[in-house]
């Protein structure tokens, strides 16, 4: 940070016994948050001397949002736990300066993904925006999502949650696991094959995928035996 700066550290007076008038004398205070200072006037001519009030800083505009609390994944068809954004200034103040509105929104391909301003463990109150109101410095949310961000057995990949609303915004990663497997899907479309013909590849292939609830892939545990029959 920048401690605080006087324009003019001497000066004589006017015609009518002021200074600081012409030219002006000014203070930039410091752009640490909870620094204190006073503007001292004295003079050698007189035995006088005066002082200001204490001058203490405080954050200035909302600039950008830290993080101070977040989950890094979930698992398909959860809340995640909660998370907590604190706003602060270019200095990285912190700052109660203002109502900051808030944009969340992620990259998530479902349809089915949502935040919520409230506790949803208690009722969640489905939102796409929060609040950091005058005099406060922190808001949180919470997030939903039915869609896995990777697909078995690829590695690992995250959906991305955005806060917006502030000079800079938030972008943070989550990981949504897939659920437990819950069904066997064949997920080869639909093909014409000519009668007493095996036909060829990859048009004789049929492939078979392991699924959550929510039509995530999902590797199974150990290799699985299938059963394969017809009703040809």
């Amino acid at each position: 940070g920048t401690a605080g700066v006087l324009s003019l550290t001497s000066a004589t007076t006017d015609n009518t016994g002021q200074i600081g008038v012409s030219p002006v004398i000014s203070y930039a205070v410091s752009t640490i948050a909870g620094n204190t200072a006073t503007v001292s006037v004295t003079t050698t001519a007189l035995t006088i001397s005066g002082k200001s009030g204490v001058l203490t800083t405080i954050g200035a505009a909302p600039d950008h949002l830290v993080l101070s609390t977040g989950p890094t994944s979930i698992t398909a068809g959860n809340w995640s736990t909660i998370y907590t954004v604190q706003r602060y200034d270019l200095y990285n103040n912190i700052t109660l300066l203002g109502n900051s509105v808030l944009g969340l929104s992620t990259n998530s391909t479902g349809a089915d993904y949502k935040f919520s301003s409230t506790d949803p463990v208690v009722s969640p109150t489905e939102t796409t925006s929060v609040t950091i109101p005058v005099g406060a410095s922190t808001v949180s949310f919470w997030y939903y999502d039915k869609k896995a961000s990777y697909a078995p057995p690829a590695s690992t990949s995250p959906w991305v949650i955005t806060c917006s609303g502030l000079a800079v915004p938030l972008n943070s990663n989550l990981i949504v696991y897939p659920a437990s497997i819950a069904s066997l899907v064949i997920i080869t479309p639909a093909r014409t094959l000519t009668a007493g013909t095996p036909g060829t590849a990859p048009n004789n292939v049929i492939t078979v995928q392991s699924q959550d609830t929510y039509g995530n892939a999902q590797v199974v545990a150990s290799a699985t035996v299938l059963t394969i029959t017809s009703n040809s």
